[in-house]
């Protein structure tokens, strides 16, 4: 077997190369912590899923019990609808033509105002 040595280098800025590892080391401990916290997350959503899932079937087998326990009737058929008439175009009933409106002539004036301001405007 071989022996490992320890060999030692020595830096010219040791400064600098320790607060990048120790950064290194703390941004590491966040990723841990974040990972951490979506296992976490999973694990409650695993637990809320059978949660989910029991309820389900709480509900089904209640449900199951509650048509089996309901009596047996039988339903009336149901009457025929009355017949629904098919009118003709000429039996349909026309609207009404509608009065023209007059037109004030305030408000015609203000518009032809308006159309000459935007003629001067081009």
């Amino acid at each position: 077997m071989k022996e490992d040595s320890v060999v030692h280098v020595r830096l010219e800025t040791p400064v600098h190369i320790r607060r990048e590892i120790l950064e290194s080391a703390i941004e590491t401990a966040e990723i841990l912590k974040s990972m951490d916290r979506v296992m976490q997350f999973q694990q409650q959503k695993l637990r809320y899923w059978e949660r989910l899932r029991t309820s389900i079937n709480k509900i089904r087998t209640t449900n199951n019990q509650l048509f089996t326990s309901m009596p047996q009737i039988s339903l009336p058929k149901p009457k025929k609808s009355p017949e629904i008439k098919i009118l003709k175009p000429s039996e349909l009933i026309k609207p009404k033509p509608q009065k023209e409106k007059k037109e004030n002539p305030l408000s015609k004036e203000l518009d032809d105002i308006r159309r000459k301001l935007e003629n001067l405007k081009i």
